[in-house]
């Protein structure tokens, strides 16, 4: 399309572009990147932005009359998270649709409350997410009809030459600082077993040639999200061993477990797969083949490039972009009463998931059914629910998560330890379990007493 007939898309970027290039959405398009002082050398991002803004709250209006932009643009999307860095505001001074596109909810402080302030304020008229499609469910509730997963979108897609021989080896490239403790603690695990492994660092272009001669490529998400990494090692046609995320995040909606990519539940199965691999490489090989077909087929950033433009401005996507294939919307949408508390409990084990995997959490009888069904894309964490409770047995299973939960009596409840207990009730009496829990949280749910 050529530029002079193609729509004007405003594009506000928050994120490095030296670690993630802004995406081009049209020929015609403006992109607004908050300054970056010492940019990423990540990416190898060599180009531009239109306009450079300071970090955090800034009129939108005014900064694109400053530089004489006087047409009206067909769509404004902007890439914000509780970062704070990237709050364009006055949006309502364009008549256009407005697209908020949520970065990382998975974790920050109340990454998905600030999101939804942020987008009740400027009256957004649509929400997407690119890792966290498990999230959308909090925007279905707040009222935003029109949500969208986006998975690989901000991905940059070079062409790998196929590799069949490869090094013995597992390969990481990415972060190990202290917010992956879980990812630390994996590989820590894989290395004294004597495994081989190449890990750290890398530049884009660098690593899409370790993905594509490395035996396994190893990925584990920071908390449940469906990360980069993912894409990235297909797009390189490496052979993608990544954890077992919920299935509400939709991975397993894109990519076919044993056909296109491999996954682990924990440490002890991530070392039985590393072996099984080593000693069948041609299964790997295999599996790296089917899923490097995959991705060109129906993974391409080009294809989710067109489809959100053609989503905002015809209403036309995909069906399995749709985040109410997360059967708890219903849930999530039917107790919106209680959507600000449900939220606020959510994001403190969310957290809490994040720096203590495998924490075991109790959760009463009295807690509302929709705030239980949203623990459950937790799946790094153990979620026991006190029975008799047939009304959340019977939920879980119309939302298909029942497998996350594990039921326990009133008695066995009692008599071992906890590392979170919540609940909804001030007075301990009726709650003997409490005096075994690290943590007691309490959230003041209505109807609990």
């Amino acid at each position: 399309m050529a530029a002079e007939t193609a729509p004007l898309v405003v594009l506000c970027w928050e994120t490095d572009p030296g670690y993630v290039p802004p995406f081009r959405l049209s020929p015609n398009q403006i992109t607004v990147c908050v300054a970056c002082p010492q940019m990423s050398q990540v990416s190898g991002f060599t180009g531009r932005p239109d306009i450079t803004v300071p970090p955090g709250v800034y009129d939108l209006e005014a900064t694109l009359a400053r530089v004489g932009l006087r047409d009206h643009p067909a769509l404004i999307v902007v890439w914000s998270s509780a970062l704070g860095a990237n709050m364009p505001t006055n949006l309502g001074a364009f008549h256009c649709p407005k697209l908020l596109i949520c970065g990382d909810t998975h974790h920050m402080d109340k990454p998905i409350r600030r999101m939804l302030d942020y987008a009740l304020a400027e009256r957004f008229d649509a929400v997407a997410s690119v890792y966290d499609r498990h999230h959308l469910h909090w925007f279905l509730a707040a009222g935003f009809d029109k949500c969208a997963w986006l998975p690989g979108i901000s991905v940059e897609h070079v062409a790998t030459a196929w590799q069949s021989d490869r090094a013995d080896e597992v390969v990481f490239v990415g972060q190990t600082g202290p917010l992956h403790v879980y990812r630390n603690t994996l590989l820590q695990r894989v290395k004294q077993a004597g495994v081989p492994v190449r890990a750290g660092a890398a530049r884009r272009a660098v690593s899409r040639e370790l993905y594509a001669r490395g035996a396994i490529s190893f990925n584990c998400s920071l908390n449940g999200d469906l990360n980069m990494r993912v894409f990235e090692v297909l797009s390189a046609g490496g052979f993608l061993l990544t954890d077992r995320i919920s299935a509400s995040a939709g991975l397993a909606a894109l990519l076919r477990i044993g056909e296109d990519y491999e996954t682990y539940r924990d440490g002890d199965e991530l070392l039985d797969k590393i072996a099984f691999y080593r000693a069948h490489p041609d299964a790997a090989l295999r599996i790296a083949e089917h899923g490097a077909a995959h991705f060109r087929y129906c993974c391409l950033p080009e294809l989710r490039r067109a489809e959100l433009v053609n989503w905002m401005l015809d209403d036309t996507l995909p069906d399995v972009f749709n985040p109410r294939h997360d059967l708890r919307a219903e849930f999530s949408c039917a107790s919106v009463d209680q959507l600000a508390l449900r939220v606020a409990s959510y994001e403190a084990l969310q957290h809490r998931q994040q720096f203590q995997p495998d924490a075991t959490v109790l959760i009463p009888h009295d807690w509302p059914v929709a705030a239980a069904l949203d623990l459950t894309d937790l799946v790094r964490m153990r979620l026991f629910a006190i029975e008799p409770w047939p009304e959340l047995r019977r939920a879980a299973a119309a939302a298909g998560v029942l497998s996350q939960l594990s039921f326990i009596s009133l008695d066995a409840a009692a008599r071992r330890d906890w590392d979170v207990v919540l609940t909804a009730r001030q007075d301990d009496s009726a709650e003997p379990w409490r005096a075994r829990a690290a943590l007691v949280a309490f959230a003041a749910f209505r109807g609990a007493e």
